[in-house]
């Protein structure tokens, strides 16, 4: 990975996370894992279950 494409990742990943979708999981510095929560609650519903989209508790943005 070229060094702007690392920058453009850290800014990208920081934006999301400053709108409440993405999470940062590890507490790391480096080799940082994301997630998103409210797409995950969807992808690991019961199969055939309706997505639930209102228990999924989002960050409050400042």
């Amino acid at each position: 990975m070229l060094p702007f494409e690392a920058d453009l990742a850290a800014t990208t990943a920081n934006d999301r996370m400053e709108a409440g979708v993405l999470i940062e999981r590890t507490g790391y510095r480096r080799n940082r894992v994301y997630a998103a929560e409210a797409v995950l609650a969807i992808v690991n519903r019961p199969f055939g279950a309706a997505p639930e989209f209102l228990n999924v508790q989002l960050p409050l943005r400042v």
